[in-house]
């Protein structure tokens, strides 16, 4: 499953404590945190699939019919988060990060004396950052960043190890049996190639930089 919480290992590329990567599409597109923007996502016949509209503090998700606005604000150090029915607010307190939905807290993650380790359902997960820079899950996987090269070493059997190789506007992820993606970044579009073909598109239609804002 996916998860919200992972590391932002640099060249727009975001992996997810369960080992799933994604990339930071706004980063690829050097939009900043306050800019307004239209995304729109196309499959491989380039039929339209989904959009995201941000204007000030309000996105707008478009799904076919369905439809979806979010707001989310920055009040005093905290992030406020609100899905049109109940607002969750994250915020840092004593070496841990928090949110908050419904009165009640909920600890994110958290440092002690034995590294980072953020509650799941199955109660603690530890992670360390080695010496040689490395970020290790001792129960899932190992991220290791060699430049342009990353590798992600799955501890589990039923999982496979992947591979990103990142040059000037490419990317390239795939496994020990060499099926992966191809991915090509351009200055308003992104394509998407399983094998020869293109399976999915993102295109960046409206983009205006603002100055306002977060921080």
């Amino acid at each position: 499953p996916n998860s919200y919480f992972g590391f932002d290992i640099g060249y727009g590329i975001f992996v997810d404590n369960n080992g799933n990567i994604a990339l930071k599409i706004l980063d690829l597109f050097g939009i900043g945190i306050n800019d307004d923007f239209v995304i729109e996502i196309y499959n491989d016949k380039y039929k339209f699939l989904e959009s995201y509209e941000k204007h000030g503090d309000t996105i707008v998700h478009k799904y076919r019919r369905w439809q979806k606005t979010y707001t989310i604000l920055e009040k005093n150090g905290a992030i406020l988060y609100n899905n049109g029915k109940k607002t969750t607010i994250f915020y840092e307190k004593n070496e841990g990060v928090y949110f908050k939905r419904n009165q009640k807290e909920h600890l994110i993650c958290y440092k002690d004396q034995n590294g980072y380790y953020y509650k799941g359902l199955l109660g603690k997960k530890y992670y360390y950052k080695q010496t040689n820079g490395s970020i290790d899950f001792p129960t899932d996987f190992e991220i290791q960043n060699n430049g342009d090269k990353l590798f992600i070493n799955m501890y589990n059997f039923d999982a496979s190890d992947l591979t990103i190789i990142r040059t000037k506007n490419r990317y390239f992820c795939f496994n020990y049996q060499l099926a992966g993606y191809e991915v090509v970044v351009g200055d308003n579009e992104i394509d998407v190639y399983s094998g020869k073909k293109i399976s999915e598109r993102i295109v960046l239609k409206n983009y205006e930089k603002n100055s306002w804002g977060f921080e």
